[in-house]
């Protein structure tokens, strides 16, 4: 007895090459999800690190005022400065709120490539059960072609 071919094949190799495409999507999604995570961290760092700067002008500028050091060139500086820090301030913010918007589209991406990959995996699992009830009864046909040929075989002859 000849070994049939499964018929659905090529629909399972096609299934098959759309999990691993949706695999490399979901990797690509992930890799861009944390690159996004890192340019908010930086972001946020930045910020951080301007204020505390900032701040620390600040108190070097209140103790030289306190001390009598300023003049009234040095206020009016002092001044400018601040109005220069707020606007660096409000650019860097921006550049936070930026990289999170980033993060968050990035995210959903990945949300997105991993319900994909889900879907692509329960269309792949379907032709692969089918393949195998398909595997199991041509075995089932051979084993019971074997014991057929073997019973008449065994069969005495009539004479």
């Amino acid at each position: 007895m000849r070994k049939a071919k499964y018929p659905l094949e090529s629909l399972r190799e096609v299934r098959e090459a759309k999990v691993d495409d949706a695999t490399a999507a979901l990797g690509t999604a992930v890799t861009a999800r944390e690159a996004a995570e890192l340019e908010r961290a930086g972001a946020a760092a930045l910020r951080v690190e301007q204020q505390i700067a900032a701040e620390e002008q600040r108190v070097r500028e209140r103790r030289a005022l306190d001390e009598g050091q300023l003049t009234v060139l040095d206020l009016a500086r002092k001044e400018a400065w601040e109005f220069g820090v707020s606007g660096q301030a409000a650019k860097l913010v921006l550049a936070e709120e930026q990289a999170k918007s980033r993060q968050d589209e990035a995210r959903l991406a990945e949300v997105y490539a991993r319900d994909a990959l889900a879907a692509k995996k329960a269309d792949a699992d379907v032709v692969a059960k089918d393949k195998a009830r398909f595997v199991e009864q041509q075995q089932k046909r051979a084993l019971s072609h074997e014991e057929e040929m073997a019973e008449e075989a065994w069969r005495p002859k009539r004479a």
